[in-house]
């Protein structure tokens, strides 16, 4: 084969999908890629920015899906610029409270997406609007600490959000496109009932007399949780130590610098697009507004190449298990360093593992088991 043209654009790709005269291209925190292909050199003729991390995208007719780690956004492109017709967040169908989205396809004017272990099907309506608000599926606090939920709009049409916390009624008015928070005290969050390590929060979306209601999960630390695990925002992140590809040991939370913590598994599908992301912002100076990029796991990240194959060489990281040396395991102590970190009562993408972003003083920011990019929620 000769290569007859070529056209550069930004963004890991995460999909292709050539319809008619039109190629898409899904570049996760980028947006996606519209490019004519009718006059033979591709040409960019527009940019999507949906408020996620695209993995997929897909055209039917006049409707443009873009599929992200948190949700899918219908377009209609009869309008100019195109317009947010529909969004469906991931994970929140009735048989589970955890997804991602990995790829979607129209058929016979249909969406169809799979959703983690799901497969959904979507009805699609051009002429409908957003109802749903985009916020945070889990919030971990630490005790005594208020929730602050976030709530962003990303459809065309005013948005009011409603929250019912015991005797309490909190209201939010979104304007379209806009993020707004509600607050809730640390008293009401104690005297919600916990199953399982987690309190429920049901706020209401209501956009043109119809309402839809979803659910965000405040999982709050126990008082007697080692320092040594799950710390929360506002708590000092502890002293780990890891080895890096030379086997020379070195010690996180790094001091002065504000990092971005995260424990990766090489063989999960659903970390790809995240790692992917992450190594797109942070060579940009981007990541969580100029944080540093640690990925954390088991394994010699270069034992077996994958980080040449994947363009990671530059990503700096650190390993902890058998391929460590014998004083990384000794001072870390007992017990796997991924799992002491891991939040399973938070919902998660994909049981994606805990993300940490701690500040330049040591003390936990955010923590995240569902990935945003660039359109972070707070």
């Amino acid at each position: 084969m000769k290569l007859r043209s070529e056209l550069p654009l930004e963004g890991p790709p995460q999909d292709l999908r050539v319809v008619g005269d039109r190629a898409l291209v899904a570049l996760a925190s980028a947006g996606v890629a519209i490019v004519d292909l009718s006059s033979g050199a591709p040409r960019l003729e527009r940019m999507l920015e949906p408020p996620g991390v695209a993995t997929s995208v897909d055209q039917w007719d006049d409707a443009l899906a873009v599929m992200t780690l948190t949700g899918a956004f219908l377009y209609d492109m009869r309008a100019s610029p195109p317009r947010l017709a529909g969004f469906a967040p991931s994970g929140q169908t009735p048989s589970r409270d955890d997804g991602v989205m990995l790829d979607g396809r129209f058929v016979d004017g249909e969406l169809i997406v799979s959703d983690w272990t799901l497969v959904e099907r979507y009805a699609i309506d051009l002429d409908g609007a957003v109802l749903d608000a985009d916020h945070p599926r889990g919030i971990y606090l630490a005790p005594g600490s208020d929730a602050t939920v976030p709530f962003r709009n990303v459809g065309d049409r005013p948005m009011a959000i409603h929250l019912q916390v015991g005797d309490e009624a909190l209201s939010l008015d979104l304007a379209p496109g806009s993020t707004g928070s509600l607050t809730v005290a640390a008293e009401a969050i104690a005297a919600l009932s916990e199953h399982e390590g987690r309190r429920l929060l049901h706020p209401m979306a209501v956009v043109d007399e119809q309402s839809t209601t979803s659910t965000v999960f405040l999982v709050v630390r126990p008082e007697e949780t080692s320092p040594l695990e799950r710390p929360a925002p506002t708590d000092a992140f502890p002293t780990i130590a890891m080895a890096d590809g030379a086997l020379d040991v070195f010690h996180l939370p790094s001091p002065g610098i504000r990092q971005r913590l995260n424990f990766y598994t090489t063989d999960c599908a659903a970390m790809w697009p995240v790692i992917e992301d992450q190594a797109y912002l942070w060579r940009r100076g981007e990541l969580d507004d100029g944080a540093e990029l640690y990925l954390l796991g088991r394994q010699l990240i270069g034992g077996d190449g994958w980080n040449v194959r994947w363009g990671l060489t530059d990503v700096p990281y650190g390993h902890y298990d058998v391929f460590a040396p014998p004083r990384v395991r000794e001072e870390n102590g007992e017990g796997d360093v991924y799992e002491r970190f891991r939040i399973d009562e938070l919902p998660a993408a994909a049981a994606h593992p805990t993300d940490y972003v701690v500040g330049e003083d040591g003390v936990v920011e955010r923590v995240e088991r569902y990935y945003r990019g660039r359109h972070a929620l707070r």
